[in-house]
């Protein structure tokens, strides 16, 4: 699997993804690493950046439930 900036990873893990506990029961944290497992397994097979996959499928449920 690509590798993740440890600085952005350590952010969002300990900004971000505790957010997600408030969320209801569809959008815990359970779904938003699978978000993020899924994103990251997208961005090797199509050879894009890792640290944009990661970020974006780490906020993209937080700004839709947010809206």
């Amino acid at each position: 699997m690509m590798q993740v900036n440890t600085e952005l990873r350590e952010y969002v893990e300990s900004h971000i993804i505790p957010r997600y506990d408030c969320f209801d029961q569809a959008h815990q944290r359970d779904h938003v690493m699978m978000v993020i497992s899924q994103s990251l397994e997208l961005a090797e097979r199509l050879q894009v950046d890792a640290d944009m996959s990661y970020a974006i499928a780490a906020l993209i449920i937080k700004k839709q439930l947010t809206n």
